[in-house]
Order: structure tokens, then C-alpha cells, then sequence
């Protein structure tokens, strides 16, 4: 709860319900959400920074760990 409650604050209890699923499609989702958001919204070069960040994750996450 302690990692989740600054995010709720940005992203709404949902879509940050779902980035701590223990479901990978749910998390998936969830990023996808955030991306969308942010990219919908003038973002200052910073937040630029954590969007790119963001489509890395959502590039990489169905990748299968060793």
C-alpha cells in the first residue's frame, strides 16, 4: 500500500489496483492505461521521460524471465 499511494493519487485506485495484480494481463493493462493517459496531455520533459519509461515496460513486460 505504501508504494501504491502516490500513484493512486496520479492514476486513480484502478488503474493502480491493476499494476499490482499478480496477473500479468491485469498489469499489462494497467500500463497501458498510464500510457495513454499521459500521452493524451501536454507533459513536461520529465514526465516525457517517465512516458518513453513506460512504453519500455510495456514493450518488454510479456517477455519470459529465465
Amino acid at each position: 500500500m505504501e508504494a501504491a499511494r502516490p500513484l493512486i493519487q496520479i492514476f486513480g485506485e484502478q488503474v493502480v489496483k491493476k499494476i499490482f495484480s499478480k496477473t500479468w494481463q491485469f498489469r499489462e493493462e494497467g500500463l497501458n492505461e498510464i500510457e495513454q493517459m499521459l500521452m493524451g496531455r501536454e507533459v513536461s520533459d520529465e514526465a516525457k521521460g517517465f512516458v518513453n519509461a513506460v512504453g519500455a515496460v510495456r514493450y518488454t513486460i510479456g517477455d519470459k524471465m529465465a
